[in-house]
């Protein structure tokens, strides 16, 4: 019974010495901002030592700075600004990682609401996707986005996924990997 006590006497003196030592060296938060394009920018706040992030998407809009997005975990990468839809407002597709080895990246589309705020219209995530921004002949512009069809397999295929606003300004997508099927 002694030496059981003892155990768990210095299995919870270890935790706590680990803790300790865990609370010394975690250092504060610290944020840095870069800037994507004029009166747009990203604050990327993450703690040294630690996976994730609490990264905002910031644009000036009348003299004032706004969010209009929070990462919730993950780091933006990148941030393409433009209006897709040609209807006078600027919309954003948000290139996050996510984390982990597969090479996933989310992305998020946002555009202006009737409430006047940023709003997700579209989002997915894709494997290693490279990102391009096409101007159509109807005015508007197609986001292409290629990817790997399936990161396990050593061929590392592509496939193609391209988003877009219809006539009626709803988000069409079309994918390859589904159209191949």
């Amino acid at each position: 019974m002694k030496k059981s006590i003892s155990i768990v006497a210095a299995i919870l003196l270890g935790l706590s010495v680990s803790t300790a030592a865990f609370a010394q060296e975690s250092a504060p938060a610290q944020t840095e901002r870069r800037q994507i394009v004029e009166g747009v920018f990203v604050n990327h706040s993450y703690t040294p030592g630690m996976l994730g992030s609490m990264d905002s998407l910031i644009i000036t809009k009348d003299a004032k700075e706004q969010s209009i997005f929070e990462s919730e975990g993950r780091r933006i990468e990148n941030v393409y600004s433009k209006d897709f839809d040609n209807d006078g407002n600027t919309e954003y597709l948000v290139q996050m990682d996510g984390g982990g080895s597969g090479g996933y990246r989310d992305m998020s589309l946002l555009k202006l609401s009737a409430e006047n705020t940023y709003k997700p219209v579209w989002e997915d995530s894709y494997p290693m996707p490279e990102v391009e921004i096409k101007d159509r002949d109807d005015g508007k512009s197609a986001i292409y986005i290629n990817y790997i069809k399936n990161p396990k397999d050593e061929k590392a295929l592509k496939a193609l996924v391209i988003v877009n606003f219809n006539k009626e300004g709803k988000i069409t997508t079309r994918d390859s990997q589904e159209l191949s099927k």
